[in-house]
């Protein structure tokens, strides 16, 4: 199912190794979902409730827009979460970020220490944006703008490779916005809106680096060396 949907999607618009790269956490869910116990469906505060008053372990999988969602409970809590879209998997916080919380939910139950090393690999860090209340205050004051966040993908170079577990920070009128960490191929995924930002790259020994950023209000691919 998240295997077909992530060949679909991504056909001809990943490299080999970003594509095998989300192959390999789109393995994990289908195989964890494959030897789970089905439990409904369930609207999103529902299912946050349910799964909180269970204590469950558990994935739930959702369709926002043509994008398909995963979900991660440990415990009854929500720790990861993913996004599968036209450009691949996204993971964590900046799934939360842009989630439709009134999107319906199925929900499949499996053992914690499955979970806890899903979780692991999609953490939300930031857990005040899992409520439906906070949506809108955390896209920076988002009805002062006409335009929805586009998906800004930055890709980091160090010494021309792909720099790896690097912080990256998104300001906008020194408000932090996001933040992200570059994967094994130096990237890092954030929605956003249009306008002026500074990106703050910061290195394992706490390098700094910043850049100004003008961004269009459209999906962006961004290439900073440093």
């Amino acid at each position: 199912m998240i295997i077909a949907l992530l060949e679909n999607k991504n056909k001809s618009k990943k490299s080999q190794g970003e594509t095998s790269s989300f192959m390999q956490m789109a393995e994990l869910f289908e195989k964890a979902i494959s030897g789970s116990e089905f439990a409904g469906d369930f609207e999103y505060g529902k299912l946050l409730r349910h799964v909180f008053e269970h204590k469950y372990n558990g994935i739930a999988t959702g369709e926002n827009n043509r994008k398909s969602i995963l979900l991660v409970f440990v415990s009854g809590q929500a720790e990861g979460a993913a996004q599968i879209d036209d450009y691949g998997m996204l993971y964590g916080d900046k799934v939360i970020y842009s989630l439709d919380k009134s999107g319906s939910y199925k929900l499949y139950l499996i053992e914690k220490k499955i979970a806890e090393g899903l979780a692991a690999r999609t953490r939300i860090f930031d857990k005040k944006n899992l409520k439906q209340d906070n949506f809108s205050k955390n896209l920076y004051d988002i009805k002062n703008f006409s335009t929805k966040p586009s998906k800004v993908k930055i890709i980091v170079l160090k010494d021309e490779k792909p720099a790896c577990g690097l912080k990256i920070i998104m300001k906008k009128n020194n408000v932090a916005i996001s933040h992200d960490y570059t994967s094994s191929d130096g990237n890092a995924g954030f929605f956003l809106q249009g306008g002026d930002y500074h990106c703050i790259i910061i290195e394992k020994d706490s390098k700094e680096h910043i850049f100004q950023v003008k961004l269009s209000g459209k999906e962006s691919l961004i290439t900073i060396k440093i």
